[in-house]
């Protein structure tokens, strides 16, 4: 519910969802009729303070366990649809724009009934405030409490300048994960010249998705699902698999020759505020006759395994929001610009497109919903494709290469199934 399209919410999808028993909570709320203005201005503008959510009128939830025991509806008037926009433009400030679906549907008495779907995005321009502007609220998770409640004076500091400090911590957690990459290398500076980087994070990173207990238990879980669903490759000779204070789960792998020397690094980090981040050195640099190339295939392999990992990781938890997806490449400059087959003889196969003499550096930044990053996998990964091979200076063939990324993509999601 959180990633399907607006215009795909119907009455069928409201019933799916309401058989899977989804509890209330800091991202979902049931109403069995509708509120006064006021309870839905407070609940909406603590949802787009918060992670953003889906209030569902015309379900009642049982109020000791939160959980929805039955579709009732509500009577189908015209102007529901407007009244709830019309609350969000006159009771909340900032405003806030929710997306809203009545979802129709005939009871067994013959009535017309409805239920009023309102998806609240995670908002940019916090703090919104209701009754004039003097009462700021937020979302909780609690067993004991109420899940609204107000905004303490530094949570309200926090909401005011939140793009700042957001900014500030998530460059933070991406920086910690780049250090502790280094520090395991220090000793190889000259494989920490040419490297990849993905990662995710939430654009808002201000509070935990887990807790430590919950996070190392998500963990588990994905890694199971993602078994069972066939997206099976994991990593190996991992010589380092740590815990941090700060909750964060590193795990650092190192590739050796024949003669014990490392070529390659991997190291991968996940963080109880979301960061999922992965970076890895050439593989190629191991062979001599791949170590003046660049491997667009195992470039795309990280960047789809981070994409999909990342993923699971946010839907275990329910967040929805906005994403930063980073990718970073460095070392370019020179390298030949392949798809690389390595066979099982071992013997290497190479499809050269050409040589980079423009840029040592491919980098990439975009925000994205978690649904807009679902429904739209693919064309991000077509258009990093892209852009990386016209920075490697592959333009003569650019076109001609478009025509078969489909199929190369498709390969390496074949990749992680075998």
């Amino acid at each position: 519910m959180f990633s399907v399209k607006l215009e795909d919410i119907n009455i069928e999808r409201i019933k799916d969802f309401y058989n899977q028993k989804v509890p209330e909570g800091e991202t979902i709320e049931y109403k069995k009729d509708i509120p006064e203005n006021k309870k839905i201005a407070k609940t909406i503008s603590a949802m787009a303070n918060t992670y953003g959510g889906i209030l569902l009128i015309g379900i009642e939830a049982d109020k000791k366990r939160n959980i929805p025991v039955a579709i009732t509806g509500i009577t189908l008037e015209e102007g529901l649809e407007e009244r709830i926009t019309g609350i969000c433009l006159r009771s909340i400030y900032r405003p806030v724009f929710p997306e809203v679906k009545l979802c129709d549907f005939i009871d067994e008495k013959g009535n017309e009934k409805t239920v009023l779907f309102i998806r609240i995005q995670e908002s940019d321009s916090t703090p919104h405030a209701i009754n004039n502007n003097t009462d700021v609220y937020i979302r909780i998770r609690s067993q004991s409490e109420k899940f609204e409640r107000k905004a303490t004076v530094d949570e309200i500091d926090w909401l005011k300048n939140r793009r700042e400090k957001a900014v500030e911590f998530r460059q933070q957690l991406i920086n910690r994960a780049r250090d502790r990459y280094q520090s395991k290398t220090a000793s190889l500076r000259y494989l920490q010249n040419c490297f990849r980087e993905v990662s995710l994070i939430p654009l808002f990173p201000h509070n935990m998705l887990f807790s430590c207990d919950e996070f190392f238990r998500v963990l588990d879980k994905i890694k199971n699902e993602a078994e069972q669903n066939g997206f099976k490759r994991c990593v190996d000779n991992i010589i380092d698999l740590s815990k941090t204070a700060a909750g964060s789960l590193y795990i650092f792998e190192m590739r050796k020759g024949e003669k014990g020397a490392p070529y390659s690094m991997y190291y991968q980090e996940y963080n109880i505020f979301g960061l999922v981040y992965r970076k890895n050195s050439f593989w190629e640099l191991s062979r001599s006759e791949t170590k003046d190339s660049f491997d667009v295939k195992s470039f795309l392999q990280d960047l789809y395994y981070v994409l999909n990992f990342g993923l699971l990781f946010y839907k275990s938890v329910g967040y929805h929001g906005i994403i930063k997806i980073s990718v970073h490449v460095k070392g370019l400059l020179g390298k030949t610009i392949s798809w690389i087959q390595d066979e099982n003889d071992n013997r290497i196969y190479s499809h050269v497109w050409g040589k980079n003499e423009m840029d040592n550096s491919y980098d990439f930044e975009k925000y994205l919903l978690m649904s807009e990053l679902e429904d739209g996998l693919y064309k991000l990964l077509l258009l990093i494709y892209k852009e990386l091979l016209w920075t490697g200076g592959v333009v003569k063939y650019l076109e001609e290469k478009i025509q078969s990324m489909k199929a190369e993509i498709n390969i390496v999601k074949d990749y992680y199934s075998n």
